[in-house]
């Protein structure tokens, strides 16, 4: 990509550019007055966001250097003809996905100054001043605006009046919460802030009528110099009218969906409510759960979004509509609360073919090459299937995959069948408190049984994974408490052992074992809600235990009271472990065309009591298209260990993971093809060390920096709507398998065995983080 980029900006863009005129090639934004700090960090501000308020941009860059859309177009415009066929064809496909050539024009840099002025004005300069330079350089402009704010003005006082009493005295009461404060610089956006939180005041405490435009924000600026008074004003609702508080008086819910229920007017009361099913089978104590405003209750605006929020949780609505009307049966203060719930179908079925390139899930190093597949989803769900508003899922997923080579006469295949019923319920009897928090959305009680075969040249296994949960979802954060989660495997190696120092181990992980653990996880995800150009996903588990109930049933079973030597339960094995983790992503927008996205993995497994090692399915691995990019899956580590001769991947487990991934993703052709550039570091260790662990998979914290195997690498994503199929082609820079003189692989970069030895060609589905 590297190469492509640079023979295309390395066109000379400006013969674009007609006689006589300029390409616009950068903006600026500079301060008058160095000396004062605020007005430098306001310049700073609208430096790095003057894309919101100068339109007239130049074009496009790629790192902030390449003009590749630009080195595009003026490609699709060479007159020769560098295919001999369709020629003009392709040149107008360069010339749509590329960019055209933007002319300096002086009266768009004129509406950038008043973009500039007017937010200026916004922020409290009111008698800020913009100009602006045009350098010319041979057929390229540069323009740089410079502002000069002068003084802001500042809050002297912040007064509140309202023609009704009772309105005046409860807002007067709540000023101490004001985003208008005095000594404060007065903001624009401020004002607004505090109108919308006046009229939240006003609306929770029953005014329904109450809106925005009630308000009147009078700035005084004659008074003082460089001063301004904020009086805020509240008429009543009319010369002869007061506004009223509402009191909700009567509260309908009505089931409307042509396709499932038919129109019938019987009501059934349940809790003060009045429910309209029409023929939907659904228990009204499930809706009467989600409905926290009865009849009697004053209008509350909170309330009201709570009960949208929470209804919003159950599967079995595709719309939701809460309208008020005053009630003329009884007092003019009072109001009839309907709420209008549109259901969907059912049931559901889906089948979903797909296309797979992977890794197989190996355990032995003698062949890396990715493997490539199909995969068959089928699935049924059906929501509301007991009439309490649950959803039931059965999906099924059927995996073949084969690497393109033979080993030893045998083909590389890998076949997988998984079977997975999950019942999510919207309540819990146990965590039912905690339904009336503000906080809380929904609280769900999830139960899942599944069955998974895999079978592979190296195993076989067979898993029946068991769990309870229960999901509580707040605005922004998911909450899982797994109460008990049950994992039986049924494994079998295929592959000989005869002569290997760590032939006990690995009999060990791949002996028939049943796991046991609690746990607590969260996921937070501010995608939606974010205000800046960043947002956050961050998964964690936060404390997950296991094998405790099965030591407590072996010591009230046991007499003899032995020490812990590898016991079993049952007649299977069982581990004693603590395993923590937190995944965090953050990601930002730099500008419409490419953006940046960090990501930081660290896990702790502990494993102690029975067992002084993992399960198979509780450690960490590390490389491949999701993590170390310039690795195979599963042949890093653990810390600098390096045996050569051995033929496996499993002793490239452990119980400490550290990782760290850097990505900038540019649009090449938009809606169809990304470019990235990329950065991962990271390796796992042991946690434990012993007279028969070799010390280099031991994790040191004073120099652990020096184990990292580290790698860059470019590449592309393609879009094809449906999914994004991602090529990264990783280079290694650190390899901590070498000595410690030679681990800095990437000073080999121009010798001509770097390539083949020390770089990997990955393929993905979806983004890697």
């Amino acid at each position: 990509m590297v190469g492509l980029v640079v023979f295309l900006t390395a066109c000379k863009t400006t013969k674009l550019v007609p006689e006589g005129q300029y390409l616009l090639v950068k903006n600026k934004i500079k301060s008058q007055d160095e000396s004062n700090n605020l007005i430098m960090d306001l310049t700073s501000k609208l430096d790095n966001d003057q894309a919101v308020y100068i339109k007239h941009k130049p074009n496009r860059k790629i790192l902030g250097v390449f003009k590749f859309h630009l080195g595009l177009y003026r490609f699709g415009t060479s007159t020769k003809n560098p295919w001999k066929n369709d020629s003009l064809k392709w040149r107008k496909y360069l010339r749509r996905i590329g960019e055209a050539p933007v002319i300096l024009d002086t009266g768009e840099v004129a509406k950038s100054e008043l973009n500039l002025r007017n937010y200026l004005f916004s922020k409290g300069f009111y008698n800020s001043t913009i100009s602006h330079e045009i350098k010319y350089k041979r057929k390229k402009a540069t323009v740089t605006y410079y502002i000069n704010p002068q003084k802001a003005y500042i809050i002297n006082k912040v007064s509140l009046s309202a023609d009704d009493a009772e309105i005046d005295k409860l807002l007067n009461d709540t000023m101490s919460n004001s985003y208008l404060q005095k000594d404060q610089i007065l903001d624009v956006d401020n004002v607004s802030r505090e109108r919308n939180r006046l009229t939240l005041v006003m609306r929770n405490k029953g005014y329904f009528d109450f809106t925005k435009d009630v308000f009147d924000f009078e700035l005084d600026t004659f008074r003082s110099k460089n001063g301004v008074n904020v009086n805020i004003s509240v008429a009543n609702k009319s010369d002869d009218e007061r506004f009223q508080k509402k009191t909700i008086n009567k509260i309908n819910i009505v089931f409307q969906n042509d396709e499932e229920t038919h129109d019938s007017q019987g009501v059934t009361l349940y809790n003060g409510l009045d429910f309209y099913f029409n023929g939907y089978p659904v228990k009204p104590y499930i809706l009467s759960q989600k409905i926290q405003v009865r009849p009697g209750d004053v209008f509350s605006q909170d309330e009201l979004e709570n009960t949208n929020n929470r209804l919003s949780e159950l599967p079995i609505f595709k719309f939701i509509d809460i309208t008020y009307k005053n009630d003329t049966q009884d007092s003019l203060n009072s109001m009839v609360m309907n709420i209008l719930l549109k259901t969907g179908f059912r049931q559901a079925f889906i089948f979903e073919p797909q296309g797979l390139v992977s890794q197989l899930n190996r355990i032995q190093a003698a062949n890396t090459s990715n493997s490539y597949g199909l995969a068959a989803n089928i699935g049924w769900s059906h929501k509301n299937l007991f009439h309490n508003a649950e959803q039931l899922d059965i999906t099924s997923t059927t995996r073949f995959e084969t690497q393109l080579i033979i080993l030893n006469g045998v083909p590389q295949q890998s076949k997988q069948q998984s079977i997975n019923a999950m019942l999510s319920i919207p309540r819990s009897a146990f965590l039912k408190p905690l339904e009336k928090w503000k906080g809380v959305n929904s609280i769900k009680t999830n139960l899942s049984l599944s069955f998974l075969y895999e079978w592979n040249p190296d195993y076989t296994r067979r898993i029946l994974p068991l769990t309870y949960q229960y999901q509580i979802r707040a605005k922004q954060t998911d909450w899982y408490f797994n109460l008990v989660e049950l994992s039986y495997s049924q494994n079998k190696l295929r592959i000989p052992l005869d002569g290997r120092k760590d032939s006990a181990l690995i009999q060990r992980l791949f002996s028939n074992n049943l796991v046991t653990s609690t746990g607590l996880s969260f996921k937070f995800n501010n995608q939606n809600t974010a205000k800046g150009k960043s947002f956050f996903i961050i998964r964690t588990n936060v404390l997950e235990l296991g094998g405790n109930i099965h030591r407590l049933l072996r010591d009230i079973k046991s007499s003899e009271k032995k020490r812990d030597t590898s016991y079993q339960f049952l007649g299977v094995n069982y581990f004693q472990y603590a395993k923590s983790e937190i995944d965090a992503r953050c990601s930002t927008v730099l500008d419409g065309n490419s953006s940046t996205c960090f990501r930081m993995n660290i896990g702790l497994a502990y494993p102690y009591g029975n067992q002084k090692i993992l399960s198979f399915d509780k450690l960490f691995f590390i490389g491949g298209s999701n993590s170390l990019r310039g690795w195979r899956p599963r042949t890093v580590g653990p810390g600098t260990y390096n045996d050569s001769n051995t033929n496996f991947r499993i002793n490239r487990a452990g119980d400490i993971i550290i990782q760290g991934n850097a990505e900038y993703r540019v649009d090449l052709i938009e809606k169809v093809l990304q470019g990235a550039l990329f950065f991962d570091a990271g390796n796992v260790w042991l946690a434990r060390g012993g007279s028969t662990i070799d010390a280099k998979k031991v994790f040191k914290p004073k120099n652990f920096y020096n184990d990292l195997a580290i790698n860059t690498g470019v590449g592309f994503r393609f879009d094809f709507q449906f999914f994004l199929f991602r090529l990264d082609w990783g280079w290694q820079m650190h390899n901590p398998e070498l000595e410690l003189n030679k681990r800095w692989v990437i000073k080999d970069f121009a010798r001509n065995q770097y390539f083949s030895k020390y770089s990997v060609l990955n393929f993905g589905i979806g983004y890697p983080f």
